[in-house]
Parts: structure tokens; C-alpha cells; sequence
């Protein structure tokens, strides 16, 4: 009958309702539709309001445990080396990689994924920051024999992705 198929007992709806606000109204409508198929001479047996709310239960977790297992969360880290630049001396090189390395470090995380050119698929751009960096003169000479300073700056980072395990 269809009454038995309809009938939802206002608990399990309050319940639901608590679940979502955006809920209420339809939690609204379906006490409605429960009062009116409720007076219909066919009651429910007790046997069966406790099939239903066994029912109701079951498709409740079913449905809240899909959803926590629809993705996987992996925390990636790595680390990248950035050339600041050349200069003549020792101590302007090193000025070249500090201030590399603090732009780098104040940089949006949207910045920081083209900076550091992290193209992953599933990628939280959001989740992106500098854990560390380092500065690092290493000494050359030219072809002319000139003696110059290259700043180097080595940047750990890390970030999230996210990947689907319905594939």
C-alpha cells in the first residue's frame, strides 16, 4: 500500500532536519505528507515502523560513509632550487637570495604554484606554503676569469591533493 511506503516517523525526520538547514523545508513536507497518509484506515504495524526506521537508518550511514570515502587526502612534500642571480661579491649575492627567498615567502599560494611550478593533477592550490628555505653562494669564475657569486635559494614545500577513488 502506499501508505506503508511513505510513512516516515517525525523523529527520524528531526534527525535528518538537524543534519541540514537547507533540509527543513523538505523535512517539512514530508511530516506533512506522513500526517495525511497516516489517517488512512490501514495503520502501520509496529513490525513494520521498525523495518522502516532499520530502513532509514541503514541509508543514512550508507550514504555519510560513501561520502568520507569518495576521496583521498595526500599531504606531498618537496624541494626546489631557485637561482637569485650573479653578482660580484659574496655579500650581494647573498642580499640577492634573501630577498628572493622572502618574496617567495610572502607570496599568495596561487603565486607559489607558478613560482615553483607545481602542476598535479587533483592539486588544493590553497594548501600550498614555504616550510623553509635556505641560501646558498656558491663561487665561479667566467670565461674572462673573472671570479662572480651565484646566489641559490633551496625552498621545501608542501601541499595537498586530493584523489578520487571512484576511477
Amino acid at each position: 500500500m502506499l501508505c506503508h511506503c511513505l510513512f516516515i516517523p517525525f523523529r527520524q525526520l528531526a534527525l535528518l532536519a538537524k543534519l541540514s538547514d537547507k533540509n527543513a523545508r523538505f523535512m517539512k513536507v514530508l511530516h506533512q505528507a506522513q500526517v495525511y497518509y497516516s489517517d488512512v484506515n490501514n495503520p502501520i504495524s509496529k513490525h513494520e515502523e521498525a523495518m522502516m526506521k532499520t530502513l532509514l537508518l541503514s541509508v543514512v550511514m550508507v550514504a555519510c560513509s560513501t561520502a568520507s570515502y569518495a576521496f583521498t587526502r595526500e599531504n606531498n612534500q618537496a624541494s626546489q632550487y631557485i637561482n637569485a642571480g650573479v653578482s660580484d661579491s659574496r655579500e650581494g649575492a647573498y642580499r640577492q637570495g634573501q630577498t628572493l627567498a622572502n618574496n617567495i615567502r610572502s607570496e599568495s599560494p596561487r603565486k607559489l604554484k607558478r613560482t615553483l611550478g607545481i602542476y598535479e593533477y587533483g592539486l588544493k592550490t590553497n594548501s600550498i606554503k614555504v616550510d623553509n628555505s635556505h641560501i646558498q653562494v656558491d663561487e665561479f669564475s667566467n670565461a674572462k676569469g673573472e671570479v662572480k657569486y651565484r646566489a641559490i635559494v633551496n625552498v621545501d614545500y608542501s601541499y595537498d591533493t586530493f584523489e578520487s577513488d571512484n576511477r
